[in-house]
């Protein structure tokens, strides 16, 4: 399956403001993900490679975990105050009660935003670098006899493939690895999986 799409893409309806109109618009993986949940439902397959359209070259190993999960979570931010914010802090940082919280922001630069939360769908994964071959989906021999390189990717597990633009695919893979980073530490793989989510509506 082939979608032409940009990192941010339109909605057809549009939401009225007052005697205007704007496109509704919506992230890049929701469209990935609508691809992925139309197969699964027409297959029962939650395994996918991403490719290349334009070469064909697997980019992508996708395990759909779980369809629909709702998250939380906090953004820390560079903490980049304004001149007059930057004196207000300093007033405020005089006062006993607020002395803590300034101090932790001044000491670190960075602030806590959110916090967010958003329907997602978690996502198992596995980044094919540019040198890499279709080997992750074939049995390979091991020590211990035939193995699978990826768990459920060999040759008889039910693989659907999806193509989209290159741009489309490197995007793809820095959402997937930006969501990761928001997991906590020992939570980010599991067996040789990437643990992430790709947000959905």
């Amino acid at each position: 399956m082939t979608r032409n799409m940009s990192s941010e893409s339109s909605h057809p309806f549009l939401l009225k403001e007052g005697l205007t109109t704007r496109p509704i618009r919506f992230p890049l993986s929701v469209f990935v993900v609508s691809d992925m949940l139309e197969l699964a439902q027409a297959h029962a397959s939650y395994r996918f490679s991403i490719a290349d359209e334009s070469t064909g070259q697997i980019k992508l190993l996708i395990w759909l975990f779980n369809p629909s999960v709702r998250i939380s979570y906090r953004r820390i931010m560079p903490y980049n105050p304004s001149p007059t914010q930057s004196s207000r802090r300093r007033s405020i940082a005089s006062m006993k009660s607020r002395r803590s919280s300034t101090t932790s922001i001044a000491s670190t630069g960075f602030q806590v935003m959110g916090p967010e939360s958003k329907r997602t769908s978690k996502i198992m994964y596995k980044i094919l670098n540019d040198g890499d071959s279709y080997v992750p989906l074939q049995s390979q021999e091991g020590a211990n006899g035939s193995h699978e390189t990826v768990p459920g990717f060999g040759p008889d597990g039910q693989v659907e493939s999806l193509s989209y633009p290159g741009e489309v695919c490197g995007r793809l893979k820095v959402l997937l690895r930006e969501s990761t980073s928001l997991y906590p530490v020992a939570r980010r793989t599991m067996s040789v999986f990437e643990v992430g989510f790709l947000e959905r509506v």
